[in-house]
């Protein structure tokens, strides 16, 4: 979270806490996901305590894996960064963003249409570092298809460009490294005022020899 100062020190705390508790983990599922994004937590509050300068830094957090000999991915996410799903030419979102804007969009106080207007889209109620009382969510494992692709990203690529924009682009991609640059142009392209830093990474399911993955 780059509004307050230590934004990038929170993001290699939690990058390194849920790599660490991955991999100490001898299978993977939901509850072990959500308890890796609790570890992650833990080590920020920790570097919060011991540099006033710091009690306020955050960070949002994706996290994707996938069991290859099982067909089966999970995921967990804290914040409003996102993980999409592109499947047979559809776009799902499997992630609910934690922020102002979605949780009057879910209580039917602002439309999806009319949900950046006049209210702050950057607010969250929750990140690691800064949760509340609102714990990581973990997706239920999800049997993965032939043709799967997975984008996972920051506010900074979602708000400047749309699911539909990202599954027309990659219609026209031949590799991950492609699709992603593609999405880092456009995004580049829009050229916002007030562009946040955008962070893509793109995950094709396929044939061991064309699975890729790449991130801008």
């Amino acid at each position: 979270a780059g509004g307050h100062l230590g934004g990038d020190r929170a993001a290699r705390l939690v990058i390194d806490a849920v790599m660490l508790h991955l991999a100490a983990a001898p299978s993977w599922n939901p509850e072990v996901l959500v308890a890796a994004v609790d570890a992650a937590s833990a080590s920020v509050r920790r570097a919060q305590l011991v540099d006033e300068r710091l009690k306020q830094m955050s960070s949002t957090v994706v996290v994707l894996c996938i069991d290859a000999a099982g067909s089966v991915a999970y995921w967990s996410h804290l914040g409003d960064s996102r993980i999409l799903l592109f499947r047979r030419g559809a776009a799902h979102q499997l992630t609910r963003d934690h922020s102002v804007v979605q949780s009057l969009t879910d209580a039917g106080l602002l439309s999806e249409s009319s949900s950046a207007r006049g209210v702050d889209r950057t607010m969250l109620y929750a990140a690691v570092g800064a949760e509340g009382d609102t714990r990581p969510v973990g997706g239920a494992g999800m049997k993965l298809e032939d043709g799967d692709v997975f984008l996972l990203c920051t506010d900074g690529v979602w708000d400047s460009v749309g699911a539909a924009q990202m599954g027309a682009l990659l219609a026209f991609c031949a590799s991950v490294d492609e699709w992603i640059e593609s999405i880092g142009n456009e995004v580049r392209a829009a050229a916002k005022h007030n562009q946040d830093n955008y962070t893509a990474l793109g995950v094709w399911v396929g044939d061991p020899d064309q699975i890729t993955v790449t991130k801008v």
